[in-house]
């Protein structure tokens, strides 16, 4: 107040310092408080262009809408019913939606897109890939957040080449990294692993391409039994000019060249290397 009784004008400083006392005192369930101060009126006389402006042209929408995400999470927290005071459990229809129980209250939470709740354990908030995760009647599942290569942010899928069956995409926040199935396997996309493809479910990839070396070898079909009488999972092959060499198939399909150590050949009958002595017709 000046000497002459009038009120002083208060200084710009003053007033935002005011603005944000006020602002301050307004209920956080009553309104979202992510606004910015997009510009301040250097006239200070009175007329109405003298103005702070707290919100930016889309903030009222965004507003509303984070307003009415948190209200819906209220109220379907508030209808869950904790089945114990505290732990981890499953939505009953969204299988990627559980609520963490404190005390006998339930707060909603959400699986990263693409993975879902297993409820094995109600002690620990695990998310995993819905091959590892019984599911049951909770079939509901949050909105798709797809990316190139990626149909969910999470997990593994298919390669988005359709002819392209050893490969698969293993995705992670959306990124997408290629992985190779082992020799002979293909991406079973039922089971989120790879397989032989006479076990796999999938029926576009029965019959996949055989490798073949330069020299023409190709691992041949079907399984080749061992001494023990089983089959084996590498079988080997002579070489048809050389009997220190010979061929490997890495699970049946992939084949490589192989050499024995000097000094000994390959038998036929054992199928590894062997002194020259041991092997039938040397």
């Amino acid at each position: 107040m000046t000497p002459t009784g009038r009120l002083k004008k208060p200084s710009l400083s003053q007033m935002c310092e005011w603005i944000v006392a006020a602002w301050n005192t307004i209920p956080e369930e009553m309104v979202s408080k992510r606004f910015k101060v997009t510009s301040i009126s250097n006239a200070m006389d009175g007329t109405e262009d003298d103005a702070v402006w707290l919100t930016s042209p889309d903030s009222e929408t965004s507003s509303e809408s984070d307003i009415d995400s948190n209200e819906s999470r209220r109220a379907a927290s508030a209808q869950f019913k904790c089945p114990e005071k505290t732990g981890y459990f499953p939505d009953p229809v969204q299988c990627d939606l559980y609520y963490k129980c404190k005390q006998g209250e339930a707060e909603e939470k959400l699986c990263p897109d693409g993975l879902v709740f297993d409820d094995s354990n109600p002690s620990q908030a695990r998310c995993d890939i819905p091959a590892n995760v019984e599911c049951g009647d909770r079939s509901e599942l949050q909105d798709p957040q797809p990316s190139e290569g990626c149909p969910r942010a999470n997990g593994y899928f298919r390669h988005s080449d359709a002819q392209v069956c050893d490969k698969f995409f293993n995705c992670v926040d959306g990124v997408p990294n290629v992985l190779p199935c082992p020799p002979g396997l293909i991406y079973d996309d039922t089971r989120s692993t790879c397989a032989w493809p006479s076990e796999s479910r999938r029926t576009d990839c029965v019959h996949s391409k055989r490798e073949s070396l330069d020299d023409g070898f190709s691992c041949p079909e079907g399984e080749v039994i061992g001494p023990n009488g089983r089959a084996l999972p590498h079988p080997t092959f002579p070489h048809p000019d050389d009997c220190q060499k010979f061929y490997i198939c890495r699970n049946g399909v992939m084949p490589q060249r192989g050499s024995c150590p000097s000094g000994t050949v390959y038998n036929e009958v054992s199928f590894k290397c062997d002194e020259p002595e041991n092997v039938p017709g040397w």
